[in-house]
């Protein structure tokens, strides 16, 4: 099995159009490139959020980035149209793969496949990857097949949407690994910023309640004294003269209740009426009875 040249093309495709619209100006040492085409379905990478915007429409003018470690389906511009006696392998072109992009669809097409070419890239480099439409990132090259296919076969004239579902979930590798940990450590260092600017806020209100403290001190305790001093007092020192009583088995004194009127005497002295006012009526009564009475 030998691969077409250059020539052999050329030839060929004067019989058979393999490559729609072909153009031998895109030949390159019997590999004909094939350009991107306007249609995309982009992974989230790792991401768990899924992928509801994968599908994505492509220009010229508009840059698709593929980061690390997201998948991607790509269609090529072209139509191939192959005939049963014609074998046809694909890949990436070597500049985008040192890149990292790497084809994981597989390497080959089928004798008799009729449609465009779709791709299953994975973004396994460090840095992204950018990509537009028209850009010439695959290559075909083909090849004699022994004998006939069993039948042609329909393929793609644009990505099926259904492949987005194939999409959803996470896709690890090392460099999407690497990227999560940076990210992880960045949230680490918010925490920890935010938990040193708390502790640094409760050492200051720690030191604020401090001297507040200092200066209300003296208030609160004289204002204690004044109120419940003599109070507390009268209650320490009978609470002392009880133990020292029960530690020497004697009665304690009996405190004298300073608010307390003094008890009264049991016999009291009797007391000689006032002296009468002077009455004149009383007077003359007595002057009479005091003079002797005539015969």
């Amino acid at each position: 099995m030998s691969f077409w040249s250059s020539e052999t093309w050329i030839s060929a495709s004067k019989i058979h159009e393999y490559v729609h619209r072909f153009d031998k100006k895109n030949l390159s040492d019997g590999a004909y490139k094939l350009s991107l085409g306007s249609e995309a379905i982009v992974s989230s990478g790792y991401s768990e959020l899924g992928s509801e915007n994968a599908y994505r429409r492509l220009s010229p003018t508009e840059d698709l980035k593929l980061l690390p470690g997201q998948y991607a389906y790509l269609i090529t511009e072209e139509r191939v149209q192959l005939t049963t006696g014609v074998l046809g392998f694909i890949n990436a072109s070597t500049g985008i793969k040192l890149k990292g992009l790497i084809n994981v669809s597989g390497f080959h097409v089928d004798p008799g496949y009729n449609g465009k070419l779709i791709f299953t890239v994975f973004n396994a480099g460090p840095t992204p990857i950018t990509l537009h439409q028209g850009q010439q990132i695959f290559r075909l090259w083909l090849s004699d097949f022994r004998g006939q296919g069993s039948v042609k076969k329909e393929g793609y004239d644009s990505l099926p949407r259904d492949l987005a579902d194939r999409l959803h979930g996470t896709y690890p590798s090392p460099f999407a690994l690497s990227a999560r940990l940076n990210e992880l450590k960045d949230e680490i260092n918010v925490l920890r910023t935010d938990l040193g600017k708390q502790k640094d806020d409760k050492a200051q209100l720690g030191w604020y309640v401090l001297i507040a403290a200092i200066f209300l001190l003296p208030f609160v305790a004289s204002l204690y004294t004044s109120m419940y001093g003599v109070w507390f007092g009268d209650r320490m020192k009978d609470y002392l003269e009880s133990s020292r009583a029960k530690l020497t088995n004697t009665e304690p004194p009996v405190r004298k209740q300073q608010d307390a009127a003094p008890p009264a005497p049991l016999n009291p002295p009797a007391t000689s009426p006032a002296p009468a006012a002077n009455n004149p009526t009383t007077d003359a009564k007595q002057d009479e009875s005091a003079q002797p009475k005539g015969p």
